[in-house]
C-alpha cells in the first residue's frame, strides 16, 4: 500500500476548517499532511499511533499535531457505537513569521515546535477546551480564527502537555520517508499475528535486512521490533478490556506463542501483568 498524503480542503480564502465527525469507526488510513491538526475524542476509544507513539486513547483524548506527522486513530474491531470527534486542520501560515516572532506569539511559537513531535494534553483541560471547539464548529469564519487563536493560547500554556513520538523523529520525517514508514505499519498491521522476519519487510523498501534496521531505527528512534512489540501489546491492552478472552487467548490472538514471552513484553511496554492491567481498567 502506497503512503497516503491527505489533502485538507481548505475553503478557498480560509486558513481553517473545523469538523464535528460523528461515525461508525475512524477511517482514515495511516496519513499525513501539511496542516497542523487538532483532534479531540468526544466519544471513542481504541489505540492512537502518532510517528512512533503507540499509545491507548479514551473520551476527551486532545493532541496538537505538527505538520507532515503521519498518524492514525484506530478503533478495535468489536467496537460498538459510534466514534465522534472534533477535528480541526489549520495553516501553520495563517500566522505569518512577523507575528510568530512578536513576544505575544512566544508560547504558541514553542507550541508548535513542540507539534512537530504530536502533542497530548491533561484531562481536565482538554474537557474545556472539547466545549470551545463544539461552538467553534458553528461560529462565522472570523469566530473560528478568534477561537483557534484563543485555544492555542490556552494549550500553550499547560505545564503537562506531554510529546507523543521520540526526540528526533519529526524533524526527519519527509514525505518520501513516510511513504517507506506507511509501507511498513501495513505490513506489521496486515501481520502482526504471524511470526514477522526482516526480510519480507525489507524486500518491501528495496533494502537489505541490514540497511533497512538501520533507517528504521534512525527514523522511528527505535527498533523494527521494539515497534511490533509495541504494536502486538497496543493490540492485545485492547482485547484485555474490550473482550473476555482468557489470558492465553489474547496472548495467542497478539502474535505471542508462550505466555512467558507474552507477560514479559507486556509488564516491560505497559508496567503491568496482563492480568494486573485488566483488573485496573475492567476491574
Amino acid at each position: 500500500m502506497k503512503a497516503i498524503f491527505e489533502k485538507v480542503d481548505l475553503e478557498a480564502g480560509q486558513s481553517l476548517v473545523i469538523r464535528a465527525l460523528n461515525l461508525p469507526e475512524f477511517d482514515a488510513p495511516w496519513h499525513f499532511h501539511p496542516e497542523m491538526e487538532l483532534t479531540y475524542i468526544i466519544k471513542s476509544r481504541g489505540t492512537r499511533f502518532v510517528g512512533n507513539s503507540i499509545e491507548e486513547f479514551v473520551e476527551n483524548d486532545l493532541v496538537l499535531l505538527g505538520s507532515n506527522l503521519p498518524h492514525i486513530w484506530q478503533n478495535p474491531s468489536n467496537q460498538s457505537g459510534r466514534s465522534e470527534a472534533i477535528v480541526v486542520h489549520f495553516s501553520a501560515g495563517m500566522l505569518n513569521n512577523s507575528l510568530l516572532s512578536s513576544p505575544e506569539f512566544a508560547t504558541i511559537r514553542q507550541l508548535f515546535e513542540k507539534a512537530s513531535y504530536g502533542v497530548v494534553f491533561p484531562r481536565e483541560l482538554s474537557k474545556s477546551v472539547g466545549r470551545k471547539l463544539a461552538q467553534m464548529v458553528h461560529a462565522d469564519p472570523f469566530g473560528k480564527v478568534l477561537g483557534l487563536m484563543e485555544t492555542l493560547q490556552l494549550l500553550a500554556t499547560s505545564n503537562e502537555a506531554r510529546a507523543l513520538a521520540s526526540a528526533g523523529y519529526a524533524h526527519h520525517t519527509t514525505a518520501k520517508d513516510a511513504e517507506k514508514m506507511t509501507l511498513v505499519f501495513e505490513y506489521v498491521r496486515q501481520h502482526f499475528r504471524d511470526v514477522i522476519r526482516l526480510d519480507p519487510v525489507a524486500n518491501l523498501l528495496h533494502q537489505t535486512p541490514q540497511a533497512f534496521c538501520r533507517y528504521f531505527k534512525k527514523r522511528a528512534k527505535k527498533t523494527f521490533f521494539e515497534f511490533v512489540n509495541e504494536f502486538r501489546i497496543g493490540h492485545a491492552s485492547r482485547l484485555l478490556i474490550d473482550t473476555e478472552l482468557s489470558i492465553t487467548e489474547v496472548c495467542l490472538q497478539s502474535g505471542y506463542s508462550t505466555i512467558p514471552h507474552f507477560n514479559k513484553q507486556f509488564k516491560r511496554i505497559t508496567g503491568l501483568s496482563p492480568t494486573g492491567f485488566r483488573k485496573k481498567y475492567v476491574g
